[in-house]
């Protein structure tokens, strides 16, 4: 309970603390813009062509405990991120790709097995087409899941309640027709009142028992709707980085049950090769195995080695 209770208090500070750097850090939003401001703030098109990049950092936490009066278990833990980018940039089209993967697996106590702390897999699609002054038509495709088997440690082993998650169980696949706002190469805003959000549940088990909102005994389920994509991403400090991405997803047959998926990160950077890095992940309306609660938390802060290309 108080292991719950830490993780959550340092999710919430975190997320509070994102939003008040993203807010009280980019008085540009809100204030009258000077000439500079507007010259900046032209649509991000531009003639560059293709342009990628990457990163791959590791982070590393090791605990070790010997006639320790205060208590614990030894832990050690390892996490890997994967960031990659692939952009297409012209005048008139801009083609935006991006992937992300992570996996971390932690080993507690004296006699430890390796248990997940991390798995992802992002792949983000987008392609825009210029309207106006600031103003794109867009085109997103947003696919989302994991390499490996989740599993509710709190179960015992063999039961069938232990396993909660596998890959392509669940995958999320969101393709959404809209207009997108860019007042700043560094925030975005889109709305899209065509977007198909499709849930694929891949493990026998897991479909069986109908997770994720899937029909018991089917492997898919699609939904029409309306969706809000958010992204702003910019230097607050010298040195210190902001990212947060919010999607809301309204199902047309149930308006008033939306799926939020919002994911923040501040970057600390020391030098080109290390970092710390601060987290917090929030999603809410996915039904998950094991639980009726519908508000899914994550946080994590890590210190880690990067590796630029």
């Amino acid at each position: 309970m108080k292991i719950r209770f830490l993780s959550r208090a340092v999710l919430f500070w975190t997320l509070c603390f994102t939003a008040l750097m993203t807010f009280c850090f980019t008085p540009r939003l809100f204030a009258q813009p000077g000439a500079d401001d507007l010259r900046k703030a032209t649509p991000a098109m531009d003639t560059t062509g293709w342009t990628v990049k990457g990163n791959f950092g590791i982070n590393f936490t090791s605990i070790g405990l010997s006639n320790w009066a205060g208590g614990g278990d030894n832990a050690t833990s390892v996490l890997g991120l994967l960031n990659l980018t692939a952009n297409y940039h012209t005048k008139t089209f801009a083609w935006d790709n991006a992937a992300e993967f992570g996996y971390g697996l932690t080993w507690l106590g004296p006699n430890p097995t390796a248990r997940k702390s991390d798995d992802r897999i992002i792949i983000i699609s987008k392609a825009a087409l210029a309207a106006a002054e600031n103003l794109r038509w867009t085109a997103l495709l947003d696919f989302r899941t994991q390499f490996a088997i989740g599993e509710d440690y709190t179960k015992p082993v063999g039961s069938e309640q232990r396993k909660i998650s596998n890959l392509f169980a669940p995958a999320f696949l969101t393709v959404a027709l809209g207009a997108e706002w860019k007042p700043a190469d560094y925030m975005s805003v889109l709305v899209a009142p065509v977007t198909g959000r499709f849930i694929f549940v891949g493990d026998p088990d897991l479909s069986r028992r109908g997770a994720f909102g899937v029909p018991a005994g089917q492997s898919s389920f699609a939904n029409l709707g309306a969706l809000v994509n958010v992204q702003l991403k910019r230097d607050i400090w010298e040195n210190v980085n902001v990212a947060t991405r919010l999607n809301v997803f309204a199902p047309y047959s149930n308006f008033t049950a939306p799926i939020v998926n919002w994911e923040n990160l501040i970057i600390l950077k020391v030098n080109k090769f290390l970092n710390v890095s601060l987290a917090g992940d929030l999603i809410y309306g996915v039904p998950v195995p094991n639980s009726t609660n519908l508000l899914q938390l994550r946080g994590i802060a890590a210190i880690g080695f990067v590796l630029p290309f």
